[in-house]
């Protein structure tokens, strides 16, 4: 089991790259670089926008785990690592793979300045945009649902990007019936706990 000091670490370190526009590559670019070659991706994918939200995703969820896990709370440096991950993970994935008119409205949608050209230029094959939409969103959910300092900060800041990516995978009449059907379970349970 990572600790909470290794996967802050470990995001710490990946993010870093962020900060070098020297090499007049792109943010994008950069990170999908950093990404370890040891890291299993178990995606049939090779854009280098789905890779880095995903390998945020994995980051994000390990140090939820460990953060629960050790049971201690996040200091500030620390939701520096994780609000970057989660603004990444939301502009650069969730925002380009959902269709026009799905989410928040673009005006009201929080980006950085640095982002929103990056989400320019992010685009995803047709193929890659379903199921990175149910990996953000499924990924969101599962750790709102465990609670913790995390899953109840997505909860109070990131709920609306949740809602709108399950009602698009449970409404969305592009997408087969029976995968609807699971997404719309999720729909209904929290339409009824709310």
């Amino acid at each position: 089991m990572t600790t909470l000091r290794d996967a802050i670490g470990n995001a710490s370190s990946f993010l870093a790259v962020s900060a070098d526009t020297a090499s007049g590559m792109s943010l994008v670019r950069r990170l999908s670089d950093r990404i370890p070659q040891t890291w299993d991706a178990s995606y049939d994918s090779n854009s280098a926008p789905f890779r880095v939200v995903s390998y945020c995703l994995d980051l994000l969820e390990t140090i939820h785990r460990a953060s629960k896990q050790e049971n201690n709370q996040l200091g500030v440096k620390d939701w520096r690592q994780l609000n970057a991950l989660i603004e990444i993970i939301i502009a650069l994935g969730l925002y380009e793979v959902q269709p026009p008119g799905v989410g928040p409205p673009e005006n009201v949608r929080k980006k950085s300045i640095l982002l929103a050209q990056e989400a320019q230029n992010a685009r995803y094959p047709q193929y890659e945009r379903k199921p990175l939409e149910e990996r953000i969103t499924a990924t969101f959910k599962s750790i709102i649902d465990q609670r913790g300092e995390i899953g109840e900060t997505l909860q109070r800041k990131h709920f609306v990007d949740v809602l709108s990516g399950i009602i698009d995978l449970a409404f969305n009449p592009e997408y087969p019936q029976q995968e609807r059907i699971v997404w719309k379970s999720q729909y209904d349970e929290i339409i009824t706990s709310k």
